[in-house]
Protein backbone atom coordinates (compact mmCIF):
# COMPACT_ATOMS: atom_id res chain seq x y z
CA UNK A 1 0.00 0.00 0.00
CA UNK A 2 1.09 3.65 -0.58
CA UNK A 3 1.66 6.08 1.92
CA UNK A 4 -1.50 8.99 1.66
CA UNK A 5 0.14 11.25 3.45
CA UNK A 6 3.16 12.70 5.43
CA UNK A 7 4.34 14.58 8.36
CA UNK A 8 7.98 15.99 8.17
CA UNK A 9 9.27 19.08 11.06
CA UNK A 10 10.95 22.33 9.68
CA UNK A 11 12.79 24.65 11.05
CA UNK A 12 10.21 27.23 11.12
CA UNK A 13 7.02 25.48 10.14
CA UNK A 14 4.86 21.61 9.46
CA UNK A 15 5.29 20.43 5.86
CA UNK A 16 2.00 18.35 5.67
CA UNK A 17 1.57 16.42 1.85
CA UNK A 18 -1.10 14.82 0.58
CA UNK A 19 -0.35 12.00 -2.06
CA UNK A 20 -2.87 11.63 -5.06
CA UNK A 21 -4.20 8.07 -4.19
CA UNK A 22 -5.08 7.24 -8.10
CA UNK A 23 -1.09 8.16 -9.48
CA UNK A 24 1.60 6.70 -7.05
CA UNK A 25 3.88 9.48 -6.17
CA UNK A 26 2.30 12.18 -6.95
CA UNK A 27 2.19 14.63 -4.71
CA UNK A 28 -2.13 16.07 -4.46
CA UNK A 29 -1.60 18.68 -1.80
CA UNK A 30 0.91 20.78 0.23
CA UNK A 31 0.60 22.44 3.12
CA UNK A 32 3.35 24.36 5.07
CA UNK A 33 1.55 24.78 9.02
CA UNK A 34 3.17 27.95 10.56
CA UNK A 35 2.07 29.44 13.78
CA UNK A 36 2.95 32.60 12.96
CA UNK A 37 1.36 34.18 9.88
CA UNK A 38 4.27 36.49 8.84
CA UNK A 39 6.50 33.31 8.39
CA UNK A 40 7.74 32.80 3.97
CA UNK A 41 6.77 29.28 2.77
CA UNK A 42 7.59 27.35 -0.32
CA UNK A 43 5.56 28.61 -3.41
CA UNK A 44 4.39 24.65 -4.43
CA UNK A 45 1.73 24.56 -1.64
CA UNK A 46 -0.67 26.63 0.99
CA UNK A 47 -0.05 28.21 4.19
CA UNK A 48 -1.78 27.46 6.97
CA UNK A 49 -2.11 29.02 10.28
CA UNK A 50 -2.35 26.39 13.22
CA UNK A 51 -3.93 25.84 15.17
CA UNK A 52 -6.92 26.33 13.19
CA UNK A 53 -9.92 27.22 14.87
CA UNK A 54 -12.79 27.51 12.28
CA UNK A 55 -13.15 24.75 10.78
CA UNK A 56 -16.13 23.14 7.68
CA UNK A 57 -15.74 19.14 7.88
CA UNK A 58 -17.22 18.00 5.13
CA UNK A 59 -17.63 14.08 6.12
CA UNK A 60 -18.77 13.03 9.37
CA UNK A 61 -15.77 11.03 9.58
CA UNK A 62 -13.55 13.58 11.01
CA UNK A 63 -15.92 14.32 13.57
CA UNK A 64 -14.56 11.15 15.96
CA UNK A 65 -10.86 12.08 15.51
CA UNK A 66 -11.59 15.71 16.51
CA UNK A 67 -12.90 14.19 19.72
CA UNK A 68 -10.38 12.56 20.18
CA UNK A 69 -8.08 15.33 19.89
CA UNK A 70 -9.89 17.47 22.40
CA UNK A 71 -10.58 19.69 18.88
CA UNK A 72 -14.25 19.08 18.09
CA UNK A 73 -15.25 22.57 19.16
CA UNK A 74 -13.34 23.90 16.01
CA UNK A 75 -15.83 22.87 13.76
CA UNK A 76 -18.14 25.28 12.33
CA UNK A 77 -20.00 24.02 9.40
CA UNK A 78 -20.58 20.59 8.34
CA UNK A 79 -22.57 19.07 5.28
CA UNK A 80 -25.80 16.35 5.12
CA UNK A 81 -26.45 16.82 8.70
CA UNK A 82 -29.24 13.86 8.27
CA UNK A 83 -26.31 11.38 8.41
CA UNK A 84 -24.56 12.63 11.56
CA UNK A 85 -25.01 10.39 14.65
CA UNK A 86 -22.84 11.86 16.94
CA UNK A 87 -25.06 13.25 19.83
CA UNK A 88 -22.33 15.86 20.56
CA UNK A 89 -22.18 17.14 16.75
CA UNK A 90 -26.29 17.40 16.28
CA UNK A 91 -26.57 19.12 19.83
CA UNK A 92 -24.18 21.74 18.25
CA UNK A 93 -25.79 21.81 14.81
CA UNK A 94 -29.23 22.23 16.79
CA UNK A 95 -27.96 24.90 18.83
CA UNK A 96 -26.27 26.60 15.88
CA UNK A 97 -22.66 26.25 16.93
CA UNK A 98 -22.17 24.20 13.73
CA UNK A 99 -24.10 25.37 10.82
CA UNK A 100 -25.35 22.48 8.68
CA UNK A 101 -24.51 23.64 5.04
CA UNK A 102 -26.48 21.11 3.25
CA UNK A 103 -25.87 18.20 0.22
CA UNK A 104 -21.27 17.76 0.02
CA UNK A 105 -21.80 17.80 -3.52
CA UNK A 106 -24.71 21.25 -3.70
CA UNK A 107 -23.53 23.08 -0.62
CA UNK A 108 -24.72 26.65 0.50
CA UNK A 109 -22.16 28.66 -0.34
CA UNK A 110 -23.51 31.78 1.20
CA UNK A 111 -23.83 30.41 4.67
CA UNK A 112 -20.07 28.47 4.15
CA UNK A 113 -18.69 32.11 3.13
CA UNK A 114 -20.28 33.70 6.27
CA UNK A 115 -18.65 31.19 8.63
CA UNK A 116 -15.22 32.57 8.18
CA UNK A 117 -13.40 29.69 8.06
CA UNK A 118 -9.94 28.86 8.64
CA UNK A 119 -9.85 25.57 6.52
CA UNK A 120 -12.77 23.05 4.87
CA UNK A 121 -11.53 19.36 5.53
CA UNK A 122 -13.07 17.20 2.80
CA UNK A 123 -12.19 15.18 -0.29
CA UNK A 124 -12.74 14.30 -3.65
CA UNK A 125 -12.89 11.69 -6.14
CA UNK A 126 -10.33 11.64 -8.96
CA UNK A 127 -10.00 14.69 -10.33
CA UNK A 128 -12.18 17.90 -9.10
CA UNK A 129 -15.83 18.38 -9.19
CA UNK A 130 -17.60 21.69 -9.76
CA UNK A 131 -18.24 22.00 -6.09
CA UNK A 132 -14.31 21.64 -5.29
CA UNK A 133 -14.08 24.04 -8.21
CA UNK A 134 -16.44 26.16 -6.31
CA UNK A 135 -14.69 25.93 -3.00
CA UNK A 136 -10.97 26.92 -4.58
CA UNK A 137 -13.06 30.03 -5.19
CA UNK A 138 -13.77 30.85 -1.78
CA UNK A 139 -10.02 31.57 -1.16
CA UNK A 140 -10.24 29.09 1.81
CA UNK A 141 -7.30 26.72 1.87
CA UNK A 142 -9.02 22.95 1.47
CA UNK A 143 -7.16 19.97 3.34
CA UNK A 144 -7.68 17.12 1.50
CA UNK A 145 -8.30 13.73 3.57
CA UNK A 146 -8.39 10.73 1.34
CA UNK A 147 -8.91 8.25 4.72
CA UNK A 148 -11.49 6.45 3.05
CA UNK A 149 -9.26 5.54 0.49
CA UNK A 150 -7.14 3.34 2.45
CA UNK A 151 -7.72 -0.50 2.60
CA UNK A 152 -7.18 -0.93 6.67
CA UNK A 153 -8.75 0.07 9.90
CA UNK A 154 -4.98 0.88 11.17
CA UNK A 155 -4.27 3.37 7.89
CA UNK A 156 -7.64 5.09 8.44
CA UNK A 157 -6.94 5.72 12.12
CA UNK A 158 -3.77 6.88 11.39
CA UNK A 159 -5.58 10.01 9.88
CA UNK A 160 -5.66 11.01 12.91
CA UNK A 161 -2.35 12.57 13.03
CA UNK A 162 -3.21 14.22 9.51
CA UNK A 163 -6.26 16.05 11.42
CA UNK A 164 -4.20 16.23 14.64
CA UNK A 165 -1.06 18.29 12.17
CA UNK A 166 -4.08 21.09 11.56
CA UNK A 167 -5.32 21.40 15.20
CA UNK A 168 -1.82 21.32 16.77
CA UNK A 169 -2.06 18.54 18.63
CA UNK A 170 0.21 16.42 17.76
CA UNK A 171 1.55 15.11 21.04
CA UNK A 172 -2.18 14.22 21.66
CA UNK A 173 -2.74 11.83 18.66
CA UNK A 174 0.24 10.20 19.20
CA UNK A 175 -0.54 9.40 22.63
CA UNK A 176 -3.83 8.04 21.28
CA UNK A 177 -2.07 5.72 18.45
CA UNK A 178 0.09 4.07 21.03
CA UNK A 179 -3.19 3.22 23.62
Amino acid sequence: MQKVFSIANAADYTVVTVYNPWRKGEVYAKYYLVKDSTLSVPSDGSKVLIPIKRLIANSATYFEPLSELHSLSVVKGTCNAKFIYSPFVLSDIQSGKIQDLGDSFNLNFEKLISLHSDAIMTTTYNADDANIKRLKQTGIPILYNFEWMETSPLARAEWIRFIGAFVDEQAQQIRYLRS
